[in-house]
């Protein structure tokens, strides 16, 4: 039996009975249904951790929003709507990705965050200093290695991130700095031996969520560096951002943290509670209709 046309997030209390030639049955015992409703995420994966010296930028973590009118990474519309209803739902919030310490290994990726069925993939580590080695695929893609080298830029994934920024090779090895880490709005930026040493290329864009009511900018790749450079910053925690490459010696940075963001119409959950499990930290608050 198929009853249509019920209200979203509305308890419904239903008895049958049956009906026949012969005439009619009792009703049966009433059973409580309670219809779904729909909830808005957005879900960011850890981001890459920068590479060591002269190191490339970490890509940002995969970045996926069903928000209407938003964008996802890599340029993609926002995803179709997610139902839920009384029961419990996976949430996993990505950890940063490590930076490199040493000049054989690159950055670490970061790792991936989910919310239900919805998974992003950490941001790819950026390229470090021993080679031509190309940034590591992610979420959004690591910078690759420079210093008058020739590499590519970690792959992204479609509907999460870009690709990290690639190198071109030639000119003074000091002045070529490594690519930019990719990020959710944009490639990473290319490096070149016009960069000149001791600065840096920037990693792509992220993009803006006003998910919480405010408009706040995440998953932007790290900066790919050249040598000497020492203008690295730490990445903002639960934003996804990819780590700085680092200029000279032990000086790259980590990737961020990751975050799941999720928002429904306050009054489609009257009387019910939501309880965040063991293990993760939770704010809860209210931005017009509805509750975040």
């Amino acid at each position: 039996i198929t009853i249509s046309g019920l209200t979203a997030a509305t308890t419904y209390h239903i008895k049958l009975k049956a009906v026949t030639d012969a005439g009619d049955s009792e009703f049966s015992s009433a059973t409580s249904i309670t219809t779904p409703f729909s909830v808005e995420y957005l879900v960011i994966a850890g981001g890459g951790g920068g590479g060591w010296d002269v190191g490339g930028g970490g890509g940002a973590g995969g970045y996926r929003t069903n928000v209407v009118g938003a964008t996802s990474g890599g340029g993609a519309s926002a995803e179709a709507s997610i139902l839920i209803s009384t029961g419990t739902y996976a949430v996993t919030v990505g950890g940063s990705g490590a930076k490199s310490s040493t000049l054989s290994v690159d950055g670490s990726d970061g790792t991936q965050s989910i919310f239900s069925t919805i998974t992003s993939t950490g941001g790819g580590g950026g390229a470090s200093y021993s080679g031509a080695r190309p940034g590591r695929n992610g979420g959004s893609g690591g910078g690759g290695m420079g210093y008058s080298q020739t590499s590519l830029g970690g792959t992204g994934v479609s509907g999460q991130g870009y690709a990290g920024g690639a190198t071109v090779g030639g000119g003074a090895a000091a002045s070529s700095s490594s690519g930019g880490g990719g990020g959710a709005g944009g490639v990473g930026t290319t490096g070149t031996s016009s960069v000149g040493a001791g600065n840096a290329v920037n990693g792509g864009p992220g993009v803006a969520s006003s998910i919480t009511g405010s408009s706040v900018t995440r998953a932007q790749g790290g900066r790919g560096a050249t040598d000497s450079w020492n203008g690295y910053a730490s990445a903002t925690t639960n934003s996804g951002n990819g780590g700085d490459g680092g200029g000279t010696g032990d000086s790259a940075q980590n990737g961020a943290s990751g975050i799941v963001i999720v928002r429904y119409v306050t009054t489609d959950a009257t009387n019910r509670t939501f309880t965040v499990g063991a293990g993760l930290t939770s704010t809860t608050t209210t931005s017009g209709s509805y509750t975040v």
